[in-house]
């Protein structure tokens, strides 16, 4: 589950710097590495938060039919 969270903020955090960077008209390529790398690190770190928020129960898979 971890790792799917991993996903979902780089990915999340990555179009999230283009966009940002589309908006604002800067070029420069460390900005978006700098952009994507803060963003992705933010929703890891709220992602984590709300996977850790009962932590005495597991996480709740619903199974295959």
């Amino acid at each position: 589950m971890v790792a799917v969270y991993a996903i979902i903020a780089s990915l999340a955090g990555s179009l999230a710097a283009k966009e940002v960077l589309d908006v604002s008209d800067l070029t420069a390529p460390v900005g978006v590495g700098a952009l994507a790398g803060l963003f992705s690190a933010v929703l890891l770190a709220m992602l984590m938060i709300t996977y850790h928020t009962n932590p005495g129960e597991p996480p709740k898979l619903h199974k295959k039919r």
